[in-house]
């Protein structure tokens, strides 16, 4: 069966979903029908999004996630208004030339761009003007209007991934409920699967709470679910499994922590190597060399108040060599930040994105490890290659 997501006959149409037992062939729960919004995916939202967000004159836009920007990026491009794509630090390579190509900018990882007007994806996500008529109507941020005992909104929680879900305005709805974005993302997946339907994330979401409900309500009541996204501009995240689980996103895989990333590195636990503020430059810089070290931690009566780096070192031996006999507390630079060891990959890969060049992290017991960059590709690259092997 072709997805349905590349049929634009099907936009605007009610698909009944399958609800029936695969054993017995008997229906479960109430009936769930879908309304597939905006079928060729992310495109025909980029359109009303940057009028939306040029509607004021702007210098710049900015979009998260590569699926999304680069669409935005072909209607910048197109009323000649530069643009900044900010895209997954994996995100495949086709995406990142099409951008190049676009003319846009390519910012790796979260984070804002300065002197920006962000691209919403809600912008688009508006309800057609037309109504739909069900016991319960399901849709992102806000609710579909219509004819309804319910009308239910949808959020999205659990997920740090850079542009994955759109923002969803939560207005215009009865009720808001939240759900999990690896189950967001396996209703995704499953309707693949079972119905024929690629979709996107946000519709995924739309889906799991839909599921959700068609189990608490009558058998002989209905829940129209209208779902904003198509899937074609997902095929490299939530319909890869080997995307997903590098992002500890599949719903029966756990995220790696940084416990799991301190594992992987060889030599088994290690304490962190550590200074006193009144410590030499040059004691510093033996123990780097020693102890192969990018950098060490400065404590004082237990805490952490600063860290002395290699690019520091490099550049007081080039510039001031005669500070090298001074203390480190004179150029050592701000704290490294601590985390827990259940810590997961997604927050950590944030932290670093975001300037870390290492995290410390504190055990239960008070000792403390480093988990450099480093670390985090061996861990990554190991966790790929053990996924490879099972395959």
């Amino acid at each position: 069966m072709n997805p349905a997501s590349t049929s634009p006959a099907l936009a605007g149409a009610l698909v009944p979903l399958q609800r029936r037992d695969a054993g017995s062939g008997a229906k479960i729960g109430a009936a769930i029908l879908v309304r597939l919004d905006h079928a060729q995916a992310y495109a025909p939202r980029a359109v009303t999004a940057v009028a939306a967000a040029a509607a004021d004159g702007v210098e710049r836009l900015s979009a998260y996630g590569a699926g999304w920007a680069a669409d935005v990026a072909a209607v910048a491009a197109a009323r000649d208004i530069p643009c900044t794509a900010v895209i997954e630090e994996d995100a495949p390579t086709t995406y990142v030339t099409l951008l190049a190509a676009l003319g846009a900018e390519i910012q790796r990882g979260p984070g804002d761009v300065p002197g920006s007007t962000l691209v919403d994806p809600a912008e688009g996500l508006d309800p057609p003007a037309e109504d739909v008529e069900g016991d319960v109507l399901v849709g992102y941020g806000r609710a579909p209007e219509g004819a309804a005992t319910r009308r239910v909104g949808v959020t999205v929680s659990g997920t740090s991934s850079s542009g994955l879900f759109p923002a969803s305005r939560m207005d215009a709805a009865d009720e808001l409920i939240s759900v999990d974005a690896r189950e967001a993302i396996a209703a995704a997946r499953a309707v693949a699967r079972d119905d024929g339907l690629l979709v996107g994330p946000a519709s995924g979401a739309v889906l799991a709470v839909a599921r959700r409900l068609a189990g608490e309500i009558a058998d002989d009541m209905r829940v129209i679910a209208v779902l904003p996204d198509g899937g074609a501009a997902a095929l490299a995240t939530i319909h890869d499994e080997a995307w997903l689980r590098r992002h500890g996103l599949l719903a029966d895989t756990p995220a790696l922590t940084a416990a799991d990333l301190l594992s992987r590195k060889g030599g088994g636990p290690q304490d962190m190597v550590m200074l006193a503020p009144d410590a030499s430059v040059d004691h510093a810089i033996r123990i780097m060399q020693d102890l192969e070290v990018s950098q060490i931690p400065i404590v004082d009566e237990g805490e952490v108040v600063g860290t002395i780096r290699e690019d520091q070192v490099i550049d007081l031996l080039l510039h001031t060599p005669e500070r090298k006999d001074g203390p480190v507390a004179d150029v050592m630079d701000d704290p490294l930040r601590e985390i827990t060891p259940d810590a997961d990959i997604e927050d950590i890969q944030a932290m670093i994105v975001a300037g870390g060049s290492a995290l410390i992290v504190r055990w239960p017991d008070g000792r403390r490890e480093i988990l450099t960059k480093y670390d985090l590709i061996h861990g990554l690259a190991r966790e790929s290659g053990d996924r490879d092997e099972e395959r």
